[in-house]
């Protein structure tokens, strides 16, 4: 191939009727910034192509002469624009495929367009597979300008074969997949995607994602808007939210990353979505599971150090609140602080009148309990007492109305407990087939309501308060006898003997105890004798 003058584009517009008047306008909009006609809509259609397939352009006259060779054919076909101006088509390729070539130009001439697989020919004569595509254009004095390019065969294959799975990719994975422009906006969804969100790809194009799903966290626009400006990906970020695939609502796991065209400037933002809900659900049952049992372990490691009533009910409010609840109520009979208490029979009798009452909530130290005046509300509901007779727990998110139909006062009248809305576990305080008392776990509004396995928690720790409740209430009637027995064994008088005068002081050998089985006793004997006597009762 010989060598040819470079011809200025000026002097061939001037000097070649094919370059003048419309054609020339319509053929240049391909090249600049133009969108005309059907050279601009045939370049639209191969645009994603171009963009990844090593492609050569070109423009012929009528006569198929070549007219125009643009840089990216130097590139791929290696012949310079200089050597290429004014060669005929067919030079551009191997001379097996000249004819195949011409026959194309003459296709083109006669109003198709045209189409073929040929080898084209580099300076040093290897060959480079190429898909040729030629589009005639023909201006309003019936000239014709042909827009011609060729894509390399290989580079078209490893597109077409890409394209394909990413086809099927959008297709068939099971994750949503999503592509916004640079705007935010929605440019392609797959079908997963579609059927998470509950609206059709049509509805979702060219809109943002809080135009399509008002009902999803602000979040999920937020975070693609971040990647966009930053660059930096987002992998597994959680969100909830309602779509109009569910009433229920749902958790997604979203990964955004930037996209970048050729020259680097961002293009858009692809995502993966996948909906989480089951496992996210899981996550946090196995979490409340855990909760649970370290709550349970706490109670069986801070309840019952003592064998004190008051004690142990402020360290059940301790364990309660606010790891379970936000507040908790202990009421307690009465005559569990007697110290002329008998047995405690197996029917609390309703209304109850006299109690004492612990009330706790939030954070700061667990008060004693105080003295209470009015009826315990739950005695006066016939539901509510027959389940605590029983021995059951009762819960309903309206169990603050419906037990605390009055606040709680002490004798004085000082305000202990102010009924609010919120959700309520009541738990009796039951022990040796005795009802000791009836605690009141209570969550704000504003808090979680209480759960199933919440219930089965509520009554573990208020079981564990109330059988150490129960011992330090026996543990009190034994101290009580024992220390009537004590005062029983010790001499009431001691009696005035001429010659001899007599003191004593007890002292119990347990500092806890206060009491034990030592006796003496002081007794006159004939002879102005004297005898003391000292004993112990064992056991």
């Amino acid at each position: 191939m010989s060598d040819a003058p470079e011809q200025q584009p000026h002097r061939e517009r001037l000097d070649n009727p094919g370059w003048r008047g419309p054609g020339w306008a319509m053929t240049t909009s391909v090249f600049g910034q133009g969108s005309e006609g059907d050279a601009q809509r045939q370049l639209g259609r191969m645009a994603g192509v171009i963009e990844r397939v090593r492609s050569a352009t070109f423009m012929l006259d009528g006569e198929g002469t070549i007219r125009e060779f643009r840089l990216n054919a130097e590139e791929l076909l290696g012949w310079q624009r200089t050597e290429m101006i004014g060669k005929p088509f067919h030079a551009m390729f191997r001379p097996a495929d000249r004819e195949a070539a011409d026959r194309m130009v003459a296709a083109v001439q006669s109003g198709d367009d045209a189409r073929g697989a040929l080898d084209a020919i580099t300076p040093s004569g290897a060959s480079v597979p190429v898909d040729v595509h030629l589009m005639g254009l023909r201006d309003g004095a019936g000239h014709v300008v042909v827009f011609g390019y060729a894509n390399s065969a290989e580079d078209l294959i490893r597109f077409t074969r890409d394209r394909a799975v990413l086809d099927s990719l959008f297709e068939q994975f099971p994750v949503g997949i999503v592509v916004y422009d640079e705007q935010g906006r929605y440019v392609r969804l797959n079908r997963a995607l579609e059927e998470i969100n509950g609206l059709p790809v049509s509805e979702h194009i060219g809109k943002r994602v809080r135009e399509v799903l008002p009902g999803v966290d602000p979040r999920l626009e937020e975070i693609p808007d971040e990647v966009l400006r930053t660059g930096i990906p987002v992998v597994d970020e959680q969100y909830g939210g309602f779509t109009p695939a569910s009433d229920e609502e749902r958790v997604w796991s979203v990964s955004y990353n930037r996209l970048h065209g050729p020259d680097g400037e961002v293009i858009g933002l692809s995502g993966l979505i996948l909906d989480v809900t089951d496992r996210h659900r899981a996550a946090a049952a196995a979490a409340g599971a855990r909760r649970r049992l370290a709550l349970v372990n706490k109670a069986g490691s801070r309840m019952g150090t003592a064998l004190d009533v008051e004690r142990t009910a402020r360290e059940l409010a301790d364990v309660a609140v606010p790891d379970f609840a936000d507040a908790i109520v202990i009421e307690i009979k009465e005559e569990v602080f007697d110290e002329r208490i008998g047995p405690v029979g197996p029917v609390w009798l309703a209304p109850v009148r006299r109690r004492r009452v612990l009330v706790h909530e939030g954070f700061g130290a667990v008060p004693d309990p105080v003295r209470a005046e009015g009826f315990s509300a739950w005695s006066t509901d016939p539901d509510i007492s027959d389940r605590m007779l029983g021995g059951a727990a009762w819960h309903s998110s309206a169990g603050i109305s419906a037990v605390a139909k009055e606040p709680i006062r002490s004798v004085d009248g000082t305000l202990l407990w102010q009924p609010t809305g919120g959700d309520s576990i009541l738990v009796p305080l039951w022990a040796r087939e005795a009802l000791l008392g009836v605690v009141h776990f209570h969550r704000h509004p504003d808090s979680p309501p209480f759960e199933s396995e919440d219930i089965e928690v509520a009554e573990e720790i208020t079981t564990r308060a109330a059988v150490s409740i129960d011992n330090g209430r026996l543990y009190y009637r034994e101290r009580t006898t024992a220390l009537m027995l004590q005062r029983a064994l010790l001499p009431q008088r001691i009696p005035s003997l001429p010659g001899v005068e007599v003191a004593y002081r007890y002292l119990p050998g347990s500092v806890g105890a206060e009491v034990g089985g030592d006796w003496f006793d002081v007794i006159q004997l004939s002879g102005a004798r004297v005898a003391l006597v000292v004993g112990d009762v064992m056991g």
